[in-house]
């Protein structure tokens, strides 16, 4: 299976209109770099939710990646504009034209419980923060659309390394395994 990402987010569609074009890289979904890009996605999303819930007007164009199904099974991303969190699920907006979904489409208003969040970002005065699938999905990305998503979200060769991944925090009192 293929996982297809919508990389090139545009300033447009950070501010919640569809986007007016798209660069796609394809990547292999079985690649370690994905699994890696997600294993950090989900470590650090209290942090999404926090920022996300803070409202500062410099940091916009929250966005959730998420699973949705296709009529013959398939399993498909799909980038969700995140407008709120509560009771551990993200209310949003389907950002990316849902293709092979035919149960919901461009504008849609969803529900994601949080344990469905696979990435996630939003700019922060215009630079990306978060996005790891994005990342690794640049570094697959033929070199003109590599150069064209790298100046589309304000990112460095250095923003492409993804850190390591977070050890998750044991509950105070809770014995170490």
């Amino acid at each position: 299976m293929l996982m297809c990402v919508s990389a090139a987010i545009t300033s447009s569609a950070c501010e919640r209109a569809a986007p007016t074009s798209s660069v796609v890289a394809r990547v292999n979904s079985k690649n370690a770099q994905l699994d890696r890009a997600t294993a950090i996605a989900q470590a650090r999303l209290d942090e999404f939710i926090a920022v996300l819930q803070d409202h500062e007007l410099e940091k916009h164009g929250f966005t959730i990646l998420t699973h949705f199904t296709t009529p013959d099974g398939e399993s498909v991303d799909i980038w969700v504009g995140a407008e709120a969190f509560a009771d551990d699920q993200f209310t949003g907006i389907v950002d990316d034209k849902p293709e092979e979904v035919t149960t919901i489409k461009l504008g849609d208003t969803v529900t994601i419980a949080r344990g469905d969040v696979f990435d996630w970002m939003y700019l922060d005065h215009d630079t990306l923060v978060g996005g790891w699938t994005v990342r690794v999905q640049i570094d697959f990305a033929e070199p003109g659309q590599r150069d064209l998503m790298m100046e589309r979200l304000n990112l460095t060769e250095s923003d492409l390394v993804l850190p390591p991944v977070p050890e998750p925090i044991l509950p105070q009192g809770a014995p170490d395994e």
